[in-house]
């Protein structure tokens, strides 16, 4: 081979440096993947016809897709077969939802008379840890008898900490498909993650992102469904605005293209990723239409690179071995409007705001602080719910929290400016935020207090000048991952001893006391006075003798420490409790729940509110009963805790109460009584 000429060698050089380093740039960390799950649903009657006409488009366009196989799929052998005709390009993986006929396999009990859809029966975390084992070996198990190896990509619209990292561990899983924020499609509610964008979960929580190497689980999270940041951010039909779900909102293919060049294209992050694909038991004409377009959309875009969702994950690992780099998303309205969303994520916190040009208003909508001790509420305790309720907890929101957000200002917004790791807003009047991975720093005059959540300063902490106020999150939560010990001897004293089991109880106690004092001093005449005054102090001491023989150790989940600090910065009010004891409820902590054993005093400590111990309103019949019960008791809140298969719910609708809901999580639910 000839050497080439040095001035011909210098001149490739000089056009490679001007024009193809440009699009490789661009394209070097802009990602597009295409995941599909693949189930066997009742209501689609030709399972395989759906299949291949799903991949009938990714074939006509030589993608690359990943394909998720539940095990129903694994053990159809008509759809193995259909599934090992795909081309080398493809990629397959386990869609982790859990049927009868699996746990059937695995030998695990399958909730009775539920829906396939419900929570508590898809998901894993639906089970218990040893049973969620067992599931997941017995797909596992299934998919190397049909394939010959261990995939590398697993999915679900949840999989719990627990088990992710047990997949981690035993199946050297890199890549998991979870669901973008959204509060209540399909009483799915994944609430407080980035916003539509991959990170690193934590090793306890995989809904928030890890922010030190020892409580990170080395697997990449994607997002399906990205969603508006600004239409998509709400309750019902807000989750709606997304890449799957816009055209039942009669969207058409152009909101689709907005949405994949807000995420797909990098837009200064240190990377764009979207995930977009559908379910494969829809009907053949959706593949053919609302799939075949995206597609072609997909198939145009130079800049962005199409990988299988492991491919991704490598890039990710390789290029950010620690932590998740911090995600900025700044954008218009999609639907035409002239608002503007701004999140700014990273591993420490996430904070969501909105302008809007013609008030010229900057809110502060979302605000959530992310600590390594916050853990998924079914990471030990098994969700019973047909719900799911994965909330991530917050200083402010917006949708959870009635009239929840921050004024911070009302001038004439200048510019916006981001980078890799920071985000920079200029007002008119010379306020500026400034966002980075270690807080937010306010300067110039706030259009509003700062509210009552952050100034507590137990999970965000304030430091000011006068001239500028920097809020940086702490490292610590509210409480530990087995949640708050409490004693309960000094709030339950006074209806404790209004009990005649009380009142009993004390009595045999100082009469055995006294009883076995004069046994001691009764004999010798001159002790009989140091008698008289140690039975005195006895009986005066007894209540104290009591508490002390009956002080015990109960436990408050994290998620009620999360609702009773969010009730402690509403309006001071009454609350009214469940008067209950669970006597055969199991536990999995350490310490009994504190509401299985009716110990409810804790309820005030945390909220500083009164609360009203109540049977009625929880257990009556009659609305007419129930109502006037809730008006005498001239409460302004009703209580409600969660915790396993123990579900405190009130017999009647909210109307009939005249209640709304105030804040909803795993572990509790706070109702309002309207004025």
């Amino acid at each position: 081979m000839k050497p080439v000429p040095i001035l011909v060698a210098l001149g490739l050089f000089f056009i490679l440096c001007l024009m193809p380093s440009r699009v490789l740039a661009d394209q070097s960390n802009s990602f597009v993947t295409i995941v599909n799950p693949v189930r066997i649903s009742t209501y689609n009657k030709d399972p395989q016809a759906s299949l291949l006409a799903e991949y009938s488009e990714v074939q006509k366009r030589s993608l690359p897709a990943t394909w998720l196989l539940t095990d129903d799929v694994l053990n159809n052998s008509s759809m193995v077969t259909t599934l090992k005709s795909f081309d080398p390009k493809q990629e397959f993986g386990i869609f982790l939802e859990i049927s009868p006929a699996l746990a059937k396999e695995a030998q695990v009990d399958y909730p009775k008379s539920v829906q396939w859809y419900f929570a508590n029966a898809v998901f894993l975390s639906g089970y218990s840890q040893g049973d969620r084992k067992k599931l997941i070996d017995t797909v596992f198990s299934d998919f190397k008898n049909q394939f010959g190896f261990y995939p590398k990509v697993v999915g679900s619209w949840w999989t719990d900490s627990y088990s992710l990292n047990y997949l981690h561990q035993k199946y050297q899983i890199t890549t998991n498909l979870g669901l973008a924020d959204q509060y209540s499609t399909d009483g799915y509610q994944v609430w407080g993650s980035y916003w539509s964008t991959a990170f690193y979960p934590s090793l306890l929580n995989v809904g928030i992102p890890a922010n030190s190497l020892s409580n990170k689980l080395d697997v990449v999270n994607l997002e399906w469904a990205p969603r508006d940041p600004l239409n998509g951010y709400g309750p019902g039909e807000a989750s709606k605005y997304s890449t799957q779900d816009y055209q039942t909102l009669n969207l058409g293919d152009d909101y689709f293209a907005k949405l994949f060049n807000l995420y797909a294209v990098s837009h200064n992050n240190s990377f764009g990723q979207i995930t977009v694909g559908l379910e494969a038991d829809l009907s053949p004409e959706v593949f053919q239409q609302t799939f075949a377009r995206q597609l072609n959309l997909i198939s145009t875009q130079s800049q962005v690179q199409v990988v299988l969702a492991s491919q991704f994950a490598s890039w990710y690992i390789q290029h950010f071995p620690n932590l998740s780099p911090p995600q900025i998303i700044v954008s218009q309205d999609l639907l035409g409007g002239n608002k503007q969303a701004i999140w700014y994520q990273s591993p420490n916190f996430r904070a969501g705001l909105t302008y809007d040009p013609l008030t010229n208003q900057t809110k502060i909508i979302d605000l959530r602080t992310y600590q390594p001790e916050i853990e998924d509420p079914y990471y030990l305790t098994p969700n019973s719910e047909m719900k799911l309720h994965v909330n991530t907890p917050s200083l402010i929101d917006s949708v959870n929290v009635p009239n929840d957000g921050w004024l911070i200002s009302t001038s004439l917004l200048n510019s916006i400016n981001q980078n890799e790791s920071g985000l920079k807003i200029t007002y008119q009047n010379g306020q500026t935020i400034n966002m980075s991975d270690q807080g937010i720093n306010l300067t110039g005059q706030l259009s509003q207090p700062v509210p009552k959540t952050i100034t507590s300063g137990k999970v965000i902490k304030i430091d000011s000048d006068g001239k500028s106020l920097l809020m940086t999150p702490v490292s610590m939560w509210l409480a530990p991952p087995a949640g708050r010990v409490i004693n309960t001897f000094l709030p339950e004293l006074p209806l404790l001893l209004r009990q005649r089991r009380g009142v009993i109880e004390i009595a045999l106690i100082g009469g055995l006391l006294v009883v076995g004092q004069l046994l001691i001093f009764g004999k010798i005449k001159r002790k009989r006075r140091p008698f008289i005054l140690i039975s005195s102090l006895t009986i005066l001491s007894l209540p104290l003798i009591w508490i002390l023989i009956h002080n015990r150790q109960f436990m408050v989940t994290q998620g009620e420490v999360d609702g009773l600090f969010r009730l402690s910065q509403m309006p001071v009010g009454k609350v009214v409790v469940y008067d209950h004891e669970c006597l055969n409820c199991q536990w999995q902590t350490i310490s009994k729940p504190a509401i299985y054993a009716n110990k409810r005093g804790y309820v005030a400590d945390l909220s500083h509110d009164p609360i009203i111990y109540n049977k009625i309103i929880f257990e009556t019949k009659s609305r007419a009963e129930g109502r006037k019960a809730l008006v005498d008791l001239k409460a302004k809140y009703i209580y409600l805790a969660k915790y396993g298969n123990y579900i405190e719910t009130l017999p009647f609708s909210p109307g009939d109460y005249n209640i709304e809901m105030i804040f909803e999580n795993a572990n509790c639910q706070i109702w309002q009584v309207k004025s």
